[in-house]
């Protein structure tokens, strides 16, 4: 349940901004962009809570920790979507390109778990906890800040 609520949250952010700008290429209102912020925070809230709660209830299973990373996969996709909308990306190359290589490394974190049973979380200091709090900050930054740069 935890995860659904989270994946939810993900989906009212990409709705929310496909609704204002459907090609990402006009200017989204502050409002929408500081939403799609918290948004993005309370989904890795979420997210790194339902694994806890589901050993904690005695829950886990293979099945929800597929769902956990489905969930997982598509709402970096609908993040990144989000940035491509606030930055007025369009249909680039760029945006293309960064989705790309996002889901690629996704699939190859997946791929090496499978075969050694680890999921490497962090490479040092910096890890998934710390990119996507950083995304979310970040989106909530570019909703205060003038826009006009990108």
């Amino acid at each position: 349940m935890v995860t659904t609520i989270g994946g939810l949250l993900m989906l009212v952010s990409y709705f929310l901004i496909w609704a204002i700008a459907p090609n990402w290429d006009e200017e989204c209102p502050s409002w929408s962009i500081f939403v799609c912020g918290l948004c993005i925070i309370a989904y890795y809230t979420l997210d790194c809570m339902d694994g806890k709660q589901a050993r904690r209830t005695g829950a886990s299973s293979p099945l929800g920790q597929l769902f956990d990373h489905g969930v997982d996969c598509l709402s970096t996709m609908l993040q990144i979507s989000t940035v491509g909308a606030f930055t007025q990306s369009g249909g680039s190359a760029r945006i293309l390109a960064i989705q790309t290589s996002t889901q690629f490394l996704f699939y190859i974190c997946q791929w090496e778990e499978y075969y050694t049973g680890v999921l490497q979380h962090a490479n040092g200091d910096l890890g998934v906890t710390e990119v996507n709090y950083g995304m979310g900050l970040a989106t909530i930054v570019n909703a205060l800040v003038n826009r006009n740069y990108w």
